[in-house]
């Protein structure tokens, strides 16, 4: 009822240049909160772009990684075969192979 009164006393023109001011603040308080948070969504987008980045680089290196480890699974599994291919040739009974073991049972 108070409100009331005091409207009543005051002239229109003042009502409307307080209902302006007030529509005012309000639109400026608006644009201030629309301004932070497009702000926080640029900052997210932004450290979201950087972890993308982070996660491709990790991913390029974690292919590198199984690249190497395949070529070093190739090339453990050619010296394997390398390896029995000589073995295979190799006679332990000729003179050469036994006269190695000699030598080595010379020397302990």
């Amino acid at each position: 009822m108070a409100n009331i009164q005091i409207a009543e006393n005051r002239p229109l023109s003042e009502l409307l240049e307080i209902a302006l001011s007030t529509q005012a603040n309000l639109y400026r308080i608006l644009l201030e909160k629309i301004e932070a948070k497009e702000k926080t969504i640029e900052l997210l987008q932004n450290e979201n772009q950087q972890k993308c980045n982070e996660k491709l680089e990790l991913q390029q290196k974690l292919d590198d990684s199984e690249d190497e480890k395949l070529e070093l699974q190739q090339e453990v599994d050619s010296l394997k075969d390398e390896n029995l291919e000589l073995r295979q040739r190799v006679n332990p009974f000729s003179p050469d192979c036994l006269s190695i073991e000699d030598s080595f049972d010379e020397e302990y």
